[in-house]
């Protein structure tokens, strides 16, 4: 399976809520899309130290034309004098020495520039994938800004909010990875199927509006189409910490396991396409005992605990909760949340209708975030539901 996240550049989920939902994704997920441009810039910010000379003139340009308006000219007029050096044919000395003396001094002011979004990048614990985004780990979807979408004339490189979001109804054309050839992609990450991993918030009804309350799925109103299904999936320290060198030791690790659960969940997925009653009673049936057997062996991995410091002074601790969700729902929360337009949400519905889809139930993840509490045990509350009617969402 594939799973997603999805954010945009307005939206009110957090980076940092990305980032958690990234790394749960890339350590037993067969493959990871990124559908988030703030989020895939921090994760490759540091490639932008190599980027070419005009690149880096032109975006301290774009830079000062914003913050100090009266620079602006400056590096304009070097923009088109590195043009013209380009065109030369045979440099004397003092050109070149001249070109020299301005690439140097561009690169450590661009270097400058980018420090405090470097800085960022590391607080955030999305620099430290680079690593794996260079190994050609994760498909990172440029999404489309809000002036493209729907428009058939947009850039090309780009896909429409909408369209990414209705990988969730109908999968993901493998023939659209670019880099397919370059990394000699393996077969099992070439799954068609896609599950959305949902950002903290979802669990935070209030910042969206949401009057649907979570059910467990021994609910009598759980088999309804309208119903949040959710249940515990695993806890797991802060995934914030974990370099990119102990992240790939621990999916190497479970390798095995992550391959049977990916598996079972391409199943319920196919079948999420087609009809929600049978993919809410394979939930039931054959991903709630399936769950129940994969989890210990990333919770218990001695890597991951070992390589984390659970205190104060972090954001704690993750609760990973599976479940089915309408799709309605799924688009709400992003729209709750600022990430969508009123156009992104038209032009989803309408497809959605034509696909006869409107109450359809996908299957997701969510990534929970806990605070620690000292003297506190570390287990949630939500693992044991019992009988209890709705979800604790505190």
């Amino acid at each position: 399976m594939k799973l997603l996240i999805f954010n945009t550049d307005l939206s009110k989920i957090s980076v940092v809520s990305d980032g958690l939902c990234i790394r749960l994704s890339y350590l037993f997920a067969n493959d990871t899309i990124i559908a988030s441009n703030m989020t895939s810039t921090f994760i490759n910010i540091e490639a932008y130290l190599d980027e070419s000379f005009l690149f880096k003139l032109n975006c301290l340009a774009r830079d000062f034309a914003r913050d100090e308006p009266g620079k602006k000219n400056d590096f304009f007029e070097m923009i088109e004098g590195v043009k013209f050096y380009n065109k030369i044919k045979h440099k004397d000395g003092k050109a070149i020495a001249m070109f020299k003396h301005w690439e140097r001094s561009t690169n450590e002011l661009f270097a400058m520039s980018l420090q405090p979004r470097l800085d960022g990048a590391k607080e955030f614990g999305l620099s430290q994938l680079y690593e794996l985004s260079k190994k050609g780990e994760f498909i990172f979807e440029s999404i489309s800004n809000q002036a493209f979408e729907g428009n058939p004339k947009g850039p090309r490189r780009n896909v429409n909010l909408h369209e990414v979001l209705l990988y969730l109804l109908e999968g993901y054309k493998v023939e659209g990875i670019a880099d397919l050839a370059k990394y000699k992609v393996p077969a099992h990450r070439l799954d068609s199927q896609v599950m959305a991993v949902l950002q903290d918030p979802f669990l935070q009804e209030k910042e969206w509006n949401n009057t649907n309350l979570p059910v467990n799925s021994h609910d009598p109103r759980a088999a309804n189409n309208d119903a949040i299904v959710m249940e515990h999936f695993m806890n797991l320290p802060n995934l914030v910490q974990p370099s990119a060198a102990i992240l790939s030791s621990i999916k190497g690790a479970i390798a095995a396991e992550a391959a049977t659960f990916n598996t079972l969940c391409n199943e319920w997925i196919d079948l999420s396409y087609k009809d929600s009653a049978a993919a809410f009673q394979f939930f039931k049936d054959t991903i709630l005992p399936a769950k129940d057997a994969f989890a210990p062996h990333l919770e218990a991995n001695k890597v991951l605990n070992e390589s984390v410091v659970i205190n104060e002074e972090n954001t704690g601790l993750l609760e990973i909760l599976i479940g089915i969700v309408p799709i309605a729902s799924v688009i709400q929360f992003y729209d709750g949340m600022g990430a969508l337009t009123a156009e992104t949400v038209a032009l989803f519905n309408n497809k959605v209708a034509e696909m006869e889809k409107q109450n359809f139930r996908i299957p997701v993840l969510v990534c929970r975030e806990r605070a620690y509490e000292k003297n506190k045990p570390n287990d949630l509350p939500i693992e044991n539901l019992g009988t209890k009617k709705y979800l604790d969402i505190d």
